[in-house]
């Protein structure tokens, strides 16, 4: 079987605990993490680097994620791009109206972060 190719990955996170797990996450699957703060230009650094996936976390309900979300989903250069809401709150629902490819709740076990890769391909 051949190996899996390297998938780009950033994450978009709030949370100290959150960012650190994913940086972990990222080294076992032998992916490349790229991690990026809520004050950034997100939506530039998404144009720009063309990940194969997007974490978010939702930090906050009704907030900044919810927002920026819904600019990468309106975006044709940046529509195609999966995004992977994680939130400690039951959001399922809200992110599926957003538009979220795949949605996970707080905390992410290891097995939760590969589960979301291979549902959206990667």
């Amino acid at each position: 079987m051949a190996p899996r190719a390297r998938l780009s990955i950033l994450v978009i996170g709030f949370d100290a605990n959150f960012c650190y797990l994913m940086q972990r996450y990222g080294r076992i699957s032998a992916h490349k993490l790229t991690l990026a703060k809520h004050d950034e230009d997100i939506l530039t650094q998404v144009r720009q680097n063309r990940p194969g996936v997007i974490f978010l976390e939702v930090a906050h309900p009704g907030g900044y994620a919810w927002n920026l979300i819904n600019e990468i989903k309106i975006n044709q250069d940046t529509c195609d791009i999966p995004v992977v809401i994680c939130s400690w709150q039951d959001e399922e629902l809200h992110g599926e109206h957003n538009s979220a490819d795949f949605y996970l709740r707080l905390p992410i076990l290891y097995e939760h972060f590969k589960s979301a890769l291979e549902h959206i391909g990667g």
